[in-house]
């Protein structure tokens, strides 16, 4: 028994793998769904913190039936609908939760905060559709992140994951990174607000440690932004924040700047992010300063090895983050 998971890319064998019934008889995240109403139920007349990390849309896929928004879709092979039904169904779990505690009277002054712990990641490669290692369906060259940066309209990626950025889950490039976050909290949020806030997910326990009024120090690398969702712009910010990869560390300063580096070709480059969402325009030689002041900020958070930020699955160590307070 396989768990309902099967290997890439699809082919014939695996779709019969992975819809093979025997020994599936209940999905994982029907489970974890049941559980998580319960404890909401059980816990609605007293403070409470629940914390979901659901495998939803995570690969291999794996779902109990295509979803039948998507049954008919012929824009979509059927590993794609399966994969979309995944994330339906994430979207329909997340409103459920919303549904219970509205229901319960609680909704006001519960805080629903939703977010992801890394960038796009492609599971459902097929010949002629997405290839694996990630190839130019165009030109047949392979995608190495660095001259030949990951975009969905050439990788064949229908879905866009990274929303137009380049590159995915492990690069340092933006798709890889960037996640949402949303957060609900009626009775102190208010509705439709939109901040550009520089947040790392390593803020996240500041912050609920100073939403709960958590009066014990402790140390963290990480800026509380409960100012920020009360609409207080005097808040304490991160002056940059610095994720490891991959291929290398990079620096994203408060104003859009950015240092990736490439550590297998000792190379670093420079991006202003607000006019070059897709990292198409390289200025390491238009400002050398600036890429010289954010390489030595970037040297400095690696404790004086960029290869302190290189993520080595041989050895499971990572920097995930050190962001710089000035």
């Amino acid at each position: 028994m396989n768990s309902g998971k099967s290997g890439e890319p699809e082919t014939q064998a695996t779709f019969e793998e992975r819809w093979d019934r025997k020994g599936k008889a209940k999905y994982s995240q029907t489970v974890f769904m049941e559980r998580v109403l319960e404890y909401i139920e059980s816990n609605k007349d007293e403070p409470f913190f629940l914390y979901f990390p659901t495998q939803l849309p995570h690969g291999p896929v794996s779902i109990p039936s295509v979803h039948p928004d998507f049954l008919n879709d012929n824009r979509l092979t059927q590993i794609e609908k399966e994969y979309a039904s995944m994330v339906k169904l994430l979207d329909d779990n997340v409103g459920q939760i919303v549904a219970k505690v509205k229901s319960l009277g609680i909704e006001d002054n519960t805080i629903i905060l939703f977010t992801s712990d890394n960038g796009h990641e492609i599971y459902y490669s097929q010949e002629g559709r997405v290839l694996k290692p990630y190839t130019n369906m165009k030109t047949g060259e392979r995608f190495d992140n660095y001259k030949k940066k990951f975009y969905s309209e050439s990788g064949g990626d229908i879905f866009d994951g990274n929303g137009g950025r380049a590159g995915l889950k492990r690069s340092n490039l933006e798709g890889g990174i960037r996640v949402p976050l949303i957060v609900k909290w009626p009775e102190r949020i208010e509705k439709g607000r939109v901040s550009k806030r520089l947040v790392a997910n390593y803020d996240i326990l500041p912050t609920l440690a100073e939403v709960t009024g958590l009066g014990m120090p402790f140390k963290t690398d990480g800026v509380s932004f409960y100012g920020e969702l009360l609409g207080d712009k005097g808040s304490e910010e991160h002056q940059y924040v610095v994720y490891a990869s991959f291929i290398g560390p990079t620096l994203i300063t408060r104003d859009g700047w950015k240092i990736r580096t490439y550590l297998k070709d000792n190379a670093s480059e420079l991006y202003y992010l607000p006019d070059d969402a897709r990292e198409e325009n390289e200025l390491s030689g238009k400002y050398p300063e600036k890429l010289k002041i954010l390489k030595s900020e970037l040297l400095k958070a690696c404790e004086g090895e960029l290869s302190n930020g290189l993520y080595d699955t041989r050895k499971q160590i990572a920097i995930s983050g050190l962001p710089g307070k000035k």
